[in-house]
């Protein structure tokens, strides 16, 4: 399979959600999720992300469930202090991932986040999908890049060892989203695709002002992967 498939032209855009959802995330009342990278064996990376906690268990704006999503990640060069920047970008879960045994189960719906999304959980639910494994919204802070990594560093990619779907919804393009391939950034200019982050090193450049994008774990119907050509999750 492609590492990276424009939905678009099959789909459609999703630029129509946008005024929906940005209204959704302004008037969300709960404190957003924070994300943290950790490399296992890289001490400053280990020290950052423990600092970072601390820091944000501290912050109004840090999550009331106490809540951490730690990205194992390959980095394409050293850290440096650009990597600091990475809590900035925080997660709204709408359908919160369960894994037993090794493999994943139809996800737990997050009511009360969902209650708050109703237009952009209507949008998610017109696509062609039969089941959600996971649905978070991944908000970027102004002046605050998502350097260059791959997600899944030195585990099993889930896309390709557990045949999951996974797509980006990225209404109106708002987060300039790019991978990497022979050495050039490649921009999605997309506001919906198919992306293998495990495959592909990829990031974000910085905007002056707030970001947001959909990540989706699914499973597609068999239909829809007959049509895009594409591998069918096992039911």
């Amino acid at each position: 399979m492609n590492n990276f498939i424009d939905l678009e032209p099959i789909l459609g855009t999703s630029d129509h959600i946008w005024e929906n959802f940005v209204k959704e995330l302004n008037t969300y009342p709960y404190r957003h999720e924070s994300a943290y990278i950790g490399i296992e064996g890289h001490s400053s990376s280990t020290r950052y992300l423990l600092r970072s906690q601390i820091k944000h268990l501290r912050n109004s704006e840090s999550t009331a469930m106490g809540h951490y999503d730690v990205n194992n990640v390959g980095l394409e060069k050293s850290w440096t202090d650009e990597w600091n920047t990475y809590p900035s970008d925080t997660r709204i879960t709408l359908v919160e991932q369960i894994e037993k045994n090794n493999k994943f189960y139809k996800g737990n719906l997050i009511d009360k986040n969902i209650d708050h999304f109703t237009h952009t959980w209507e949008y998610l639910n017109s696509l062609p999908i039969h089941e959600f494994y996971r649905v978070i919204i991944i908000k970027g802070y102004p002046k605050n890049p998502l350097p260059i990594h791959k997600d899944w560093n030195n585990v099993d990619d889930p896309c390709e060892t557990k045949k999951l779907h996974m797509f980006f919804v990225n209404p109106r393009n708002n987060r300039p989203f790019f991978y990497v391939e022979d050495g050039r950034k490649v921009f999605t200019n997309s506001s919906i695709f198919i992306l293998n982050n495990a495959a592909l090193p990829h990031g974000i450049l910085s905007e002056d002002h707030h970001t947001a994008l959909i990540r989706v774990y699914c499973a597609f119907t068999d239909e829809f992967c007959d049509k895009l050509g594409i591998y069918k999750v096992e039911k």
